[in-house]
């Protein structure tokens, strides 16, 4: 009797230990660290004087390559923490064009 009840036990504890499905992406969190990575953006970059341009131009090829991996993660349902490194991509994209920028067109 007492082995069908720990067979029991098991089998439930079993159950509760399958690993869960991962949960979608987090757009809301996406749209929040684009909105405040495209603005400070449009505030950063431009304030540098002769290739300001420039990099604001570059900001936004990368802006717009940024909105199509996530409409197509949108699309395809992509599950996973994959957002977490887009969400912090977005949010830095800032400073990283800023030294990118510098070390290709010279410092300014």
């Amino acid at each position: 009797m007492n082995d069908v009840k720990s067979n029991e036990i098991e089998r439930s504890g079993q159950e509760a230990d399958a690993p869960a499905e991962p949960a979608e992406w987090n757009y809301r969190e996406l749209v929040w660290a684009s909105l405040f990575g495209i603005g400070f953006q449009g505030i950063v970059l431009p304030a540098f004087q002769a290739i300001g341009e420039a990099r604001c131009e570059y900001a936004a090829w990368f802006d717009a390559l940024f909105i199509v991996r996530v409409l197509l993660a949108y699309f395809c349902r992509e599950k996973g923490k994959g957002w977490m490194f887009y969400s912090m991509l977005i949010l830095s994209s800032a400073i990283w064009i800023y030294g990118i920028t510098s070390l290709a067109l010279g410092r300014q």
